[in-house]
């Protein structure tokens, strides 16, 4: 542990000095005084220290510096009141006012216990900030135990804010770091302003560029259809390996409507469970098949949806191939449609090729459908997507798909509406706090839009507004989420 203030010094040889030196250039200094015998290794072992008042135990081989300490090792930077060091054990501990430097990460402590070599240690009284890819997060906590791949913090709490009083922050009873790839926080409170909101089991933030940034999403807004509505939408991991997302919505004109999609990642791909009442689907993945959903008004049960698919797999260096299966029992309205169904997809995407600043991406799938109504269906469907950043504060997304099919059902949701659009995505900031998002099917057989979102998002400080129309039952609607940072995105 660090000796405080007016400790007892190392009794055997040793050399005491005021001001900065280094300890390689200490050991020859000492030689006279009995001799240090390895004084190239610690020039190899790249230690530094500097004090107001340092001492070295020549026989045990360890460091004491007091006042204003400074240790450096490599890409270490540790400052402190009081430091100690065992060089044969490449151990330091230090205590009062610690501050611990190592690439972006910044930590501080009342005391800390650190192994050089291994990067593992504890730290006491432990505030901080930690560098991802999205977000810096600021926490605090009573203890703080680390690892080259993990951080664990008990009885912390931590943010995005770096403001004196954050807008809102999240208390945990365990919060565990995984650098530049996630944080999962177990047994947490959110607090908004100041004021408790509400309690929930775990809390999960991610940490690397492009994923979700945190599990709960609240929504509010008026449409033609719901009325007035709000809920929110939440995500809890169970495991490593399996998560699961609910999002519930109370409505004055049509009541709850609510789903839960259960996953399970594995090597080869995704499992997934999927229960619903009166699911919105004008928000649903067009995919290569562009269901009828995303441009009518369609509520679906799930009862439920079980699905498997198998991620891209590289065939011939140049394509990559995928598949997914899904059975389900479900029922559809407006129309009272109640029956299951087995689907089958199969898609093949080629590799972006890039010309100029523009990227192009050839897509192609293949789908049957059997009801247990004696119906069948069948669609083929190819398109293009072409991407591109003018620059950081514009994303530009432009695909063409054509569509085929035939046989029966008794849904819209799945049946072939579009058999030629074009699809536009644009992302793009608007001066330093705003930027917006829109996306639009037009239909080259019709020549109409039948979907069109816009949504303009304020950015404030930490956290952000998002104010949504869709031409889709004239909705408006409210969300508020974390900030994210780095380029815009086109919306897909």
């Amino acid at each position: 542990m660090a000796a405080p203030p007016g400790a007892a010094r190392p009794s055997r040889s040793r050399c005491r000095r005021s001001s900065a030196l280094i300890i390689g250039a200490l050991a020859l200094a000492c030689a006279g005084a009995g001799g240090i015998g390895r004084g190239d290794e610690l020039v190899e072992r790249q230690y530094r220290i500097s004090a107001r008042d340092v001492s070295f135990d020549l026989d045990r081989r360890r460091a004491h510096a007091e006042g204003d300490a400074l240790l450096s090792y490599q890409d270490i930077e540790l400052r402190a009141d009081a430091v100690d060091v065992d060089i044969e054990a490449n151990t330091v501990s230090a205590a009062g006012n610690v501050r611990l430097a190592q690439g972006e990460n910044r930590l501080a402590a009342r005391s800390i216990t650190y192994n050089l070599e291994t990067r593992a240690g504890t730290l006491e009284q432990a505030s901080g900030q930690i560098q991802g890819q999205s977000q810096t997060i600021y926490f605090t906590a009573q203890s703080l135990r680390v690892t080259p791949k993990e951080w664990v913090l008990t009885n912390g709490d931590f943010t995005t804010c770096d403001l004196p009083h954050p807008e809102y922050d999240v208390s945990a009873r365990e919060i565990i770091v995984r650098p530049n790839e996630r944080l999962i926080a177990r047994r947490t409170r959110l607090f908004f302003h100041g004021r408790r909101l509400l309690t929930l089991p775990t809390w999960h933030y991610a940490l690397a560029r492009g994923r979700a940034a945190a599990p709960l999403r609240p929504v509010a807004g008026f449409s033609r259809l719901d009325g007035l509505f709000g809920g929110e939408r939440y995500t809890l991991d169970l495991s490593e390996s399996a998560t699961l997302e609910a999002q519930a919505i109370y409505t004055t004109r049509r009541s709850i409507r609510a789903y839960a999609d259960a996953q399970a990642r594995q090597p080869w791909g995704l499992a997934a469970v999927t229960v619903s009442r009166r699911q919105d689907l004008t928000q649903a993945d067009l995919g290569l098949f562009a269901p009828n959903a995303p441009t009518s008004v369609i509520t679906l049960d799930r009862l439920p949806e079980v699905a498997v698919a198998l991620k891209p797999t590289p065939l011939g260096g140049w394509v990559d191939i995928a598949g997914r299966v899904a059975w389900g029992r479900y029922f559809e309205q407006p129309g009272d449609a109640r029956a299951s169904r087995l689907l089958g997809d199969l898609y093949v995407q080629g590799h972006p090729v890039s010309v100029g600043r523009v990227s192009l991406q050839p897509l192609f799938g293949t789908r049957g459908a059997w009801y247990d109504t004696d119906q069948h269906r069948s669609a083929l469907a190819w398109g293009i997507v072409a991407r591109s950043r003018p620059s950081d504060d514009i994303a530009l997304r432009l695909g063409y798909f054509h569509r085929s099919g035939e046989g029966s059902g008794p849904f819209a949701f799945d049946a072939i509406d579009i058999a030629r659009e074009v699809g536009v995505g644009v992302g793009a900031r608007l001066g330093r706090n705003w930027r917006t998002e829109i996306l639009a099917r037009y239909n080259l057989d019709s020549g109409s839009f039948p979907a069109a979102d816009v949504t303009l998002i304020r950015v404030q400080h930490c956290l952000e507004y998002g104010f949504t129309w869709r031409r889709v039952g004239s909705l408006f609607g409210v969300t508020v989420g974390l900030a994210r940072k780095g380029p815009v995105r086109a919306p897909e």
